[in-house]
């Protein structure tokens, strides 16, 4: 496997991911306008609620394993695929404790509502949507992503098609929760086939390696907590402060939109990782620019949709989801800034994992987590959720302040240590 350095080889590689992200998202887009015009407001904040609870466990339990894995392609195929083997059985069984936890808490908190029924047919998605998401970075690694776009795009149609069956059937909400989680163990075993034949095997980790995962990973796992409680903010911690679950489903809505823009964006920069970690091996002074050039990309991006969307969003609400989402216009402009402030400081984020400076990325977080709790206990039942999304952008707008300070910081350091060594 050749690994290149520089930002041509990030946006050829990258280029394949966003481009597998864009087809994924077309297909979900698809399902996502069929769920909201035919289950209405009320059903779909129910949904999506229950898929936002779930993400934020499995952003915790997931223990960075994602972030972490490209970067081992850096040192070479061999390396990555012995790491990714280990990493993977690792994954089962967290994530099989996660899904018991979720279970546990369901029939503890939420006994005998709506919302305890919605968590356990969702609960098994902690497995095999994580065991889905860190194939997906191990395709990454090994700089063969489009070799898991038919994978991807197989789970999606599934689901689309079912999904579609089911509410013209008639089937409530749990039906659809236990189609997702279902669609995810599609993708999971269709990439698995694929990486097993290209040489790929789970090893069963020692005590020691997986305590040396567990330290390495449990940092960057803390942070992904905190991004995820920070993206799931605006429909977990505004729902006890919502008119009823159709205002929550508005939320969920404009959520979702943005949720497109940041998967796109995501699968770009993930890409970048085992291609940044190669620059760092062969000391290139180019990767200094890498971090301000994420940072523009996403003003000029986010700026120029969320100016764009002011212009098109209610007609546009109107002739895809219906009068009934036309809330979701106004909130939509305000997750677009929020997604903006998400991708802000990412690159000097790379950097800082790179480099293990986990401390100073779970300052960052800590310090937005507790902007927002702090905001939402100030919010009272009248404040409405255009308020709740000025909490939350506010808290992302904190953590991209110190992440770039902190990233620039390592940054130049790095670059000096190119120049004397």
């Amino acid at each position: 496997m050749k690994l290149g350095a520089g930002i041509r080889a990030i946006a050829v590689n990258g280029l394949g991911a966003t481009g597998m992200t864009l087809a994924e998202t077309l297909v979900r887009a698809l399902y996502f306008v069929a769920i909201t015009r035919l289950v209405g407001p009320e059903g779909y904040g129910i949904y999506s609620w229950a898929i936002a609870l779930y993400g934020v466990v499995l952003g915790g339990a997931s223990l960075g394993f994602e972030t972490l894995v490209p970067y081992v392609y850096g040192k070479g195929q061999a390396e990555g695929d012995r790491e990714a083997g280990l990493t993977l059985s690792l994954r089962l069984g967290l994530a099989m404790l996660a899904t018991v936890g979720l279970v546990a808490y369901a029939q503890a908190v939420e006994w005998g509502e709506p919302e305890m029924y919605a968590l356990l047919a969702v609960a098994p998605a902690l497995l095999f949507r994580g065991t889905a998401l860190l194939e997906r970075s191990i395709y990454t690694g090994r700089m063969e992503v489009p070799r898991n776009v038919p994978n991807v795009l197989a789970a999606r149609l599934a689901e689309l098609a079912l999904g579609l069956g089911l509410i013209v059937w008639g089937a409530g909400i749990a039906a659809l929760l236990l189609l997702h989680w279902a669609c995810w163990a599609l993708e999971a075993l269709l990439a698995w086939r694929g990486l097993h034949r290209r040489g790929l095997r789970l090893g069963l980790p020692r005590r020691d390696e997986s305590l040396a995962m567990l330290r390495k990973g449990a940092p960057i796992g803390a942070m992904d907590l905190a991004n995820g409680f920070l993206t799931a903010a605006p429909l977990v911690l505004y729902e006890p402060l919502a008119r009823d679950t159709a205002e929550l489903g508005q939320m969920g809505v404009a959520v979702q939109l943005a949720g497109f823009l940041l998967a796109a964006g995501f699968a770009f920069l993930g890409s970048a990782a085992p291609v940044l970690a190669r620059t760092r091996e062969v000391r290139d002074a180019r990767m200094g620019h890498y971090g301000w050039l994420v940072a523009l990309i996403a003003v000029l991006v986010c700026g120029g949709l969320a100016l764009a969307w002011q212009v098109v969003s209610v007609p546009l609400i109107q002739l895809v989801f219906g009068h009934q989402y036309d809330l979701a216009s106004e909130l939509t402009t305000w997750t677009i800034l929020v997604a903006g402030a998400v991708l802000l400081p990412h690159g000097f984020q790379q950097v800082l994992i790179m480099e293990r400076r986990y401390w100073l990325a779970l300052l960052a977080n800590g310090a937005a987590c507790a902007l927002a709790i702090a905001g939402f206990a100030r919010m009272s039942a009248d404040s409405g959720p255009v308020a709740a999304l000025q909490v939350v952008l506010a808290a992302w707008g904190l953590r991209a302040a110190i992440v770039i300070a902190a990233g620039w910081r390592e940054t130049h350091r790095l670059l000096a240590s190119f120049r004397t060594g």
